[in-house]
């Protein structure tokens, strides 16, 4: 299995994670970008219903996300202080995460 990682500058942290596309990982990838501040670009999402239950979760609270292109998404992240109370009860499914 080949793995990258890049890493520059001291702060803030900038670099590439690459790591198989699976459930787990995209839906941490989703909230962490959520949670950063800045964009992110996150690469080989997986397509299942949980992962996109998470997504539609994210963006009730203010999260804004845009597709760029097939498994790629563009996370607008700012931090935990960004995220809204959405208006309504936010579904996320079977998603335990």
């Amino acid at each position: 299995m080949n793995s990258e990682v890049t890493i520059t500058g001291p702060r803030p942290l900038r670099g590439t994670v690459r790591v198989p596309g699976d459930k787990g990982i995209s839906h941490r990838a989703l909230i962490c970008a959520a949670l950063a501040s800045g964009r992110s670009i996150i690469r080989r999402l997986a397509d299942g219903d949980d992962v996109l239950r998470t997504r539609r979760a994210l963006e009730r609270l203010a999260v804004r996300m845009k597709d760029v292109e097939a498994s790629t998404v563009s996370v607008v992240g700012t931090g935990a202080a960004g995220l809204r109370e959405p208006d309504a009860v936010v579904d996320c499914g079977n998603s335990g995460t």
